[in-house]
């Protein structure tokens, strides 16, 4: 279905070279005895456009075409669950096929309907055409009122700190802050599930932490050590709520900052030491904390030595 209109309007383009040319079903027959239905609609589609190479529209149908059909036969096996295995290659490759396939359908679709208008003339075309300009101007309205609506009014921005500022304005303040930071650093910060708002300091920063989004590290790193990734997560609580291993937590993954925010003070009930910390920057809402005192770092608003 995700590619079933664009297949239609490939099939009606195609359909006197089909006929010209039947010895290309020959190309299906593979996959349709494999039991590779889609890989068999995706082949011939294909083959009809290297076949015909009329223009830019079939160039780029082939293109997405062949990404579909490449999704058909091979996948990248992760850790997702055999159920699963498909889903990331799907995924990552599919975006590139649509939007392949859909603009080699639209150019399709203007040629059929320019040679239908140059064929045929009258009272009945001229309202088929009235009423395709209308379909197609309904159609550029959606993208800006879908977004207005999905995702509220704001400023159109290439920056991707932008809603942060907007809905996080503590912690897009913080990170600004970070940001400046001469050196290598390694940061403490809440550890949580996948899409969700964790890891957003190190995301924003690139300062790396001890763990990100626990299954993705899961899925992408692998397992070994067994169960390393649901040890870090622990060993960070352990670092917001035990003052007694704060610090030697902190210096077996070679961390030298620790954050302290909102998504922390929800997720942990924080308990720090009151020594070898100072607090490094400061607001309304987030504490950042240093603790390797060897590094001559900036310090914003007042120094407090804990």
């Amino acid at each position: 279905m995700v590619h079933g209109w664009f297949l239609a309007a490939f099939a009606f383009s195609f359909r006197k070279n089909l006929g010209r040319f039947p010895w290309i079903l020959v190309a299906i027959i593979p996959f349709f005895f494999a039991g590779y239905l889609s890989a068999a609609l995706a082949a011939l589609f294909l083959v009809l456009a290297i076949q015909r190479r009329k223009g830019p529209a079939d160039l780029l149908a082939a293109g997405g075409l062949a990404i579909l059909l490449f999704c058909e036969l091979f996948y990248l096996a992760d850790n997702m669950g055999e159920i699963y295995y498909r889903m990331n290659t799907v995924f990552k490759l599919y975006i590139g096929a649509w939007m392949l396939c859909g603009t080699a359908a639209a150019l399709m679709a203007g040629d059929e309907l320019d040679a239908f208008i140059t064929r045929y003339q009258g009272l009945k075309v001229r309202i088929i055409q009235c009423t395709f300009i209308l379909l197609l101007s309904l159609c550029l309205i959606v993208p800006p009122v879908a977004v207005s609506t999905m995702h509220g009014p704001h400023t159109p921005t290439l920056d991707g700190m932008a809603w942060l500022m907007n809905s996080h304005k503590e912690d897009a303040e913080a990170i600004a802050f970070l940001r400046t930071l001469p050196g290598e650093h390694v940061i403490v910060e809440a550890a949580g599930d996948d899409y969700q708002y964790t890891s957003r300091v190190s995301s924003f920063t690139g300062i790396p932490t001890i763990v990100g989004w626990q299954f993705h590290e899961y899925m992408w790193r692998g397992n070994t050590p067994e169960g390393w990734y649901g040890v870090r997560g622990n060993d960070i609580r352990t670092i917001y709520e035990n003052p007694d291993l704060t610090i030697p937590l902190m210096e077996q993954y070679k961390a030298d900052l620790l954050y302290v925010g909102p998504e922390e003070r929800l997720r942990y009930n924080i308990s720090i030491p009151t020594r070898n910390l100072r607090e490094l920057y400061k607001n309304r809402d987030v504490i950042i904390y240093q603790h390797d005192f060897s590094l001559d770092l900036p310090i914003s608003g007042n120094a407090v030595t804990r």
